[in-house]
């Protein structure tokens, strides 16, 4: 078995002191004694974690996704260009209603989930961040006032059956606010960095990596 690994800043192992020894890739890496491909990068979008992983032949690989922010996109100029809510010049949720980035994401996830379905290659998803949107600004009063402690999934009514497409067993964070990254480590009294950023810690990553560990076994 080989893993593939994308997502943002919690996959790529920010503000730990040495990533390739400490994030939780590596560590899944050492305890399955496998080749790996880590994609992830920090501060990037859902469309780059979706667009990068369909980029990758994957045959022999057990696919794990972390995806990211739902405010998050990118734009095509002569590269491709990340753009994050808050980003001087850019004010993301001022000309979006809420829903199309809700609908956004329900499409990547479906268009990863079937492909890898598809072609019989083996996934877990999972949500890096509690409420998964940035701090910041009109996103994060949006989140204060209305969103409290309230899987993505029943955000806003009538989207029952759009989630009902997504493997929940294979994305359970989707429909579970315990089993998503940040979450579980503050539910096992563990706190983030003390970084500017709040990224998980080393001890965070160890744990995350024994419970994406019985997920695997309870997969494969």
């Amino acid at each position: 078995m080989k893993l593939y690994f994308n997502g943002c800043s919690f996959v790529w192992g920010d503000e730990l002191e040495d990533r390739e020894q400490e994030s939780f890739p590596y560590i899944l890496k050492e305890k399955f004694n496998c080749d790996i491909i880590n994609d992830s990068r920090n501060a990037v979008s859902n469309q780059r974690i979706l667009r990068t992983t369909l980029s990758r032949d994957l045959k022999d690989y057990f696919v794990i996704i972390g995806w990211s922010s739902i405010f998050r996109y990118e734009y095509f100029t002569d590269n491709w260009n990340p753009v994050i809510p808050g980003m001087r010049g850019f004010h993301t949720g001022a000309y979006l209603k809420y829903e199309w980035f809700i609908m956004n994401f329900i499409n990547q996830v479906l268009v990863l989930q079937n492909y890898l379905k598809n072609n019989n290659i083996p996934y877990f998803f999972f949500l890096s961040f509690g409420e998964n949107i940035d701090e910041r600004n009109e996103l994060q009063k949006f989140w204060n006032t209305s969103k409290t402690d309230i899987p993505m999934s029943k955000w806003i009514d009538g989207y029952d059956e759009w989630f009902s497409h997504i493997d929940s067993k294979k994305f359970p964070s989707l429909f579970d606010n315990d089993k998503i990254f940040r979450n579980y480590c503050f539910k096992n009294k563990l706190l983030m960095s003390e970084g500017i950023d709040g990224h998980p810690t080393k001890n965070c990553h160890k744990l995350w990596a024994e419970y994406l560990s019985e997920e695997l076994n309870n997969i494969i």
